[in-house]
C-alpha cells in the first residue's frame, strides 16, 4: 500500500546520513548539492521554494537554517508538499540539524510518515525553537512520533491546528507537557481532540505543567452535554500559574460552565486572555461573568464572547462591568444578537471607562439611536482615545448608521 511504502522510504531515510559531517558550519552549496543528489536518489523534482531559499542564503552567507514552506504560499500553492517531499529534505538537512531554528510545512499534504522523520530530525536540532505544521494530515500516530521527539527539545512554540490528531494525539501531547517545561505556545484547535485528551491536557497543567503559557483547545470533538471538559479546565485555572492565553471558542460552553469559570477565575491571577467565541452563553452566562468582571481580582486583559447568544439583558450585564473593570483592554462581543437597549447600554457602560483600546460589536442589530450614540461617543469623549473597533458610525442626510470595516482595523482618534 501507499502508507506501507512510505514508511518503508521513511526507515531508508534513517539510513541515508551523510557521511563524514557532524555538527557542521552552514555551507549552503553543500546543503543544495546534498539535496539535489537526495532528490535524485529518490526520483522526485526538487521544490523550488527550497532551492531558491538555500540559493540566497548562500548569497547573504547566513548562519541559521529555517525551512519555512507553507503550502498556501504562492510558489507552493500548487506544489504542496506530501510525505516524501518531507523526507527528502529532512535527509538532506539532518547533518545540520544544530543550525535549525524555524520549521513551517504549514497547509501542505503531510501525513504520519513525515512526522516520523520530523520527529527524527528533531531530536538533534538544539536551536529549533519552533514547529509549525497547521493544516497537514497527521494522525495519533504522527503526533505520538512528533510528541516523543520534542521530549527533551527546547522548542517553544507548536502548532498542530487542524490536523486529524485525535484522542491520541492529545493524549501524546499531555504527556509531552508533562515532561517538557520548554514548550510556552500549544495550538491545537481543530484537531478532533475528544473529550478524554482535553481533561488530560488540563489535568497536567493543575497538577505539573506550570510553564506553558499560551493554549488553543478551539472546537474539540465534544459529544456529552455535561461540560465535564470546563469543569477540568476551571480547577486549572484556579492554581495555574503560568497559563496567560487560553482559547476556548466551540467548547459547547454554557451558562453553567460560564459559572464554574468564573467562579474559578477569581483566584487566578495570570490569565490574561479568555476566548469563550462562537460558544452557548446566553443573557445568564454574561450576567455570571459580569460580576467576576467587576470584582477587583479581575486582570483579564482580552476577553472575546463573539458568536454566543448574550442579547439585550446580557449586553445590559456586561456594559455595568464595562463601566468599572479597569483591567480589559479589547472586548470583542460581535454576532451576539444584541439590539438597540444592550447597545445603548454598551455605549453608555463605555462613557466610563478609561482602558478599553478596542471593542468590536458589528453583526448586532444597531438601529438609528443605538448607532447615534456610538456616534456621539466616537465624536465626543472618544476622540481624545486611539480606539480600535470593527465599526464606523456615520450620518447621510441627518440620519445615523454603522458601517463594517473591512481587512484592517481602524484606529479612531
Amino acid at each position: 500500500s501507499t502508507q506501507s511504502n512510505m514508511g518503508n522510504r521513511c526507515r531508508l531515510f534513517q539510513h541515508c546520513k551523510v557521511e563524514g559531517r557532524s555538527e557542521a558550519n552552514m555551507d549552503w552549496s553543500e546543503l543544495l548539492s546534498v539535496y539535489r543528489q537526495k532528490c535524485q536518489d529518490f526520483q522526485i523534482e526538487p521544490n523550488r521554494s527550497f532551492v531558491r531559499y538555500l540559493e540566497d542564503s548562500q548569497a547573504s552567507e547566513g548562519d541559521n537554517l529555517s525551512i519555512l514552506l507553507p503550502g498556501n504560499e504562492k510558489l507552493n500553492f500548487k506544489n504542496r508538499l506530501e510525505d516524501l517531499d518531507v523526507i527528502v529534505i529532512v535527509s538532506a538537512v539532518e547533518s545540520w540539524s544544530s543550525r535549525l531554528t524555524h520549521i513551517d510545512f504549514s497547509h501542505n499534504k503531510i501525513g504520519g510518515p513525515a512526522a516520523q522523520a520530523l520527529s527524527m530530525l528533531i531530536k538533534d536540532a538544539d536551536n529549533l525553537r519552533d514547529i509549525n505544521l497547521q493544516g497537514n494530515e497527521i494522525d495519533g500516530d504522527g503526533c505520538r512520533s512528533l510528541a516523543q521527539g520534542l521530549l527533551k527539545r527546547s522548542v517553544v512554540r507548536l502548532n498542530v491546528s487542524g490536523n486529524p490528531i485525535g484522542t491520541a494525539g492529545g493524549m501524546a501531547i499531555a504527556e509531552l507537557l508533562q515532561h517538557n517545561e520548554h514548550l510556552l505556545h500549544l495550538d491545537l484547535a481543530n484537531t478532533e481532540l475528544g473529550q478524554d485528551a482535553v481533561i488530560a491536557i488540563a489535568g497536567v497543567l493543575h497538577t505539573t505543567n506550570s510553564t506553558l503559557q499560551s493554549l488553543n483547545l478551539e472546537n474539540p470533538r465534544l459529544n456529552s452535554l455535561q461540560e465535564e471538559t470546563v469543569y477540568h479546565i476551571a480547577r486549572m485555572l484556579r492554581v495555574n500559574r503560568g497559563l496567560q492565553h487560553l482559547y476556548l471558542g466551540k467548547n459547547k460552553i454554557r451558562d453553567y460552565g460560564m459559572r464554574t469559570l468564573a467562579e474559578n477565575l477569581i483566584d487566578n491571577r495570570t490569565l490574561k486572555t479568555l476566548d469563550l467565541r462562537a460558544n452557548e452563553v446566553t443573557m445568564v452566562g454574561a450576567e455570571i461573568l459580569a460580576r467576576y468582571l467587576k470584582n477587583e481580582a479581575c486582570f483579564l486583559q482580552v476577553l472575546n464572547l463573539s458568536s454566543n447568544g448574550l442579547a439585550d439583558a446580557g449586553a445590559v450585564a456586561l456594559a455595568s462591568a464595562v463601566a468599572v473593570n479597569r483591567s480589559l483592554a479589547h472586548l470583542d462581543l460581535a454576532q451576539n444578537n444584541i439590539n438597540r437597549r444592550g447597545l445603548e447600554s454598551l455605549a453608555d457602560g463605555l462613557q466610563n471607562n478609561s482602558t478599553l483600546q478596542s471593542i468590536r460589536l458589528f453583526g448586532n442589530h444597531f438601529d438609528e439611536e443605538s448607532s447615534r450614540a456610538f456616534h456621539d461617543l466616537f465624536s465626543g469623549r472618544f476622540r481624545y482615545f486611539h480606539w480600535i473597533t470593527d465599526f464606523q458610525p456615520y450620518v447621510v442626510d441627518g440620519h445615523t448608521f454603522v458601517a463594517k470595516i473591512h481587512e484592517t482595523d481602524k484606529i479612531l482618534v
